[in-house]
């Protein structure tokens, strides 16, 4: 099914809390992580991201059938220095965790594929958005991979990567990445570009059963499963990408 989405706005899209940690939580954090985040250029938020996104994706190899004990960033980030891996959840959240505590509004966007319901394994990979005031925009961080899009120069929200992808794929580029990258990367990433999840409150551990906006091409069905096995999120599903992206009042299709 061709990608089509709603310019619309859509009113059933609750407001987005992309911070729910605490203050104490958050200085923890940066505490354990390392990071002098004064010293980061507190004027390119853009440039924060790309180097929060290296940090994190240095904090271990993937190993993509593991999980930690606990869910929250400061758990992962501890086990992960006892040595352990997880897989591009735990980048994800640890990513977006410590751009929280950084000042950078960005949220966990989990990718899923059109046949999410059926899909025995693979039908899922997890990425995180970030907001640039300098750019306007949202900005896909792929921690695991330690990548972001461009297009023609402009950096690609999750949505404008899935788009440009299906209708200008040669003007995608991955900036710092060798050419090697391109090809093996974009076959990974394309068949993911087509549900794309994100939880109404940003932290972690949820609280279950969650809420999720979910956006969706026009004609596409509701995932009620996820590789067979019913789904526990509460979903609000939308077409608009408005409503998805707030705050962005320019795509890049």
């Amino acid at each position: 099914m061709p990608l089509d989405f709603s310019e619309s706005s859509d009113p059933s899209v609750p407001a987005f809390n992309f911070c729910s940690y605490s203050g104490e939580y958050l200085e923890e954090l940066s505490d354990m992580s390392g990071i002098d985040l004064k010293l980061i250029d507190t004027d390119d938020d853009f440039e924060k991201s790309k180097y929060l996104c290296a940090w994190a994706h240095s904090q271990w190899h993937h190993n993509g059938s593991n999980v930690p004990l606990r869910g929250d960033p400061l758990s992962i980030l501890s086990e992960a220095r006892e040595g352990k891996r997880f897989r591009c959840v735990e980048y994800s959240i640890l990513l977006q965790a410590i751009m929280c505590a950084a000042g950078i509004r960005g949220r966990v966007l989990y990718l899923r594929t059109e046949d999410v319901e059926n899909r025995k394994v693979g039908a899922g990979h997890v990425v995180v958005e970030s907001f640039s005031e300098i750019h306007k925009k949202w900005i896909m961080f792929d921690p695991q991979n330690n990548a972001y899009a461009e297009a023609e120069g402009i950096p690609l929200n999750a949505l404008e990567f899935g788009m440009t992808l299906e209708n200008a794929p040669e003007s995608v580029s991955f900036p710092g990445k060798r050419r090697s990258f391109r090809k093996k990367y974009i076959q990974f990433i394309q068949p993911y570009l087509y549900y794309f999840h994100t939880d109404i409150e940003m932290v972690y551990p949820q609280n279950y059963p969650r809420t999720q906006v979910v956006l969706m091409p026009i004609g596409s069905k509701v995932p009620e499963k996820f590789q067979g096995i019913p789904i526990d999120e509460v979903l609000i599903p939308t077409n608009s990408y408005f409503s998805f992206y707030p705050g962005q009042d320019k795509f890049n299709f």
